[in-house]
């Protein structure tokens, strides 16, 4: 039951992915995966798994549960991501000052939730997929929810204004599900 990745002891400022783009566009059809990211797929455990107190990681432009189109389900059988008592990480598709989706995290076909955030603050979720695919038109449904936001956790920035904001649908849970004492 192993992890594709894990930021774990502590670990900070990693990036797993990066911002190079061929031009993603999906609000004019172009849709190219990003040329520094990874495809995390097939694993018995999480996709990523960031805990143990690791903060100030970064995923951006990977897959995470599908194949390397991005469009048919390769799951990781727990979470996609798993975010556990890590604080001040995030999934970042986009910044602001970006085209929009310019190198998105695909987080999809997961058995269990597409991102799953517990008792850690400070996580910032901005431009992603969760529950379909990276033609911005097929379900790939994680097995729960598209994003469940649950514990202690604080302050998680969850989208924004456009580009910032997240995709859920298709997921066989909620699109996003805050419980517990998360705010």
């Amino acid at each position: 039951q192993s992890d594709g990745i894990r930021i774990t002891a502590g670990a900070k400022n990693n990036r797993v992915g990066g911002d190079a783009t061929g031009g993603n566009s999906p609000t004019n059809g172009v849709f190219v995966r990003p040329p520094q990211g990874n495809l995390v797929s097939g694993n018995g455990g999480d996709g990523v798994r960031i805990d143990g107190g690791s903060r100030d990681n970064l995923l951006m432009g990977n897959f995470i549960g599908t194949d390397s189109a991005g469009t048919a389900a390769i799951g990781n059988d727990g979470d996609g991501v798993l975010i556990m008592e890590a604080n001040n990480n995030g999934l970042i598709g986009t910044t602001f000052n970006q085209d929009p989706f310019v190198f998105y995290n695909v987080v999809s076909g997961n058995g269990g939730n597409g991102l799953r955030v517990n008792s850690s603050n400070d996580t910032t979720i901005h431009a992603n997929f969760f529950g379909l695919g990276s033609d911005n038109a097929t379900i790939v449904a994680n097995g729960g929810n598209g994003a469940l936001i649950e514990g202690r956790s604080r302050n998680t920035q969850y989208g924004g204004v456009i580009p910032l904001g997240n995709v859920n649908s298709g997921n066989r849970g909620n699109g996003i599900e805050v419980r517990d004492r998360a705010r």
